[in-house]
This record gives structure tokens, sequence and C-alpha cells, in this order.
């Protein structure tokens, strides 16, 4: 029972690197613009400081 939660969590957490590693990949028109973020990502972001 215990190998078996193991096995689930160990799936999980690859399948959420693997989920991460695919940001705007699909959306890329040339190789060069994966990695890179679009103008409403940029706008969309909160990169102020806090106080």
């Amino acid at each position: 029972m215990k190998n078996k939660s193991l096995l689930i969590v160990i799936a999980v957490v690859a399948g959420s690197f693997s989920s991460f590693a695919q940001s705007n990949l699909l959306n890329a028109k040339t190789p060069s613009e994966i990695g890179k973020k679009s103008p409403a990502q940029l706008i969309s972001d909160n990169d102020n400081p806090l106080a």
C-alpha cells in the first residue's frame, strides 16, 4: 500500500514538472520565442516591491 501511494505521488510531481516545462511552447511561432513572455503576460505581471 505504501509503494502504491509513493508511485502516485511521483507521477503527480512528474506531471506537474512537465506542465511547467511547456510554458509558452505551444504558442511560440519560432524557436527563439520559447520562454519569452507575451505582451499580455508582461502587463499582468505584478513585479513591484511589496512595501
